[in-house]
């Protein structure tokens, strides 16, 4: 697209944000998924 004239490069920001703060719980570790009864059944892709 850069050929055809477009500009493609997103609009440069100083803003951030923190995903695991932002949604309000803990994050689940593979230890407290599988100790919660998590688990793979089927092949990994």
């Amino acid at each position: 697209m850069a050929k055809a004239g477009y500009d493609c490069s997103p609009p440069s920001s100083d803003l951030t944000l923190d995903l695991n703060g932002a949604i309000g719980f803990k994050r689940l570790t593979v230890d407290a998924a599988k100790a919660s009864g998590y688990a793979c059944t089927g092949p990994q892709a």
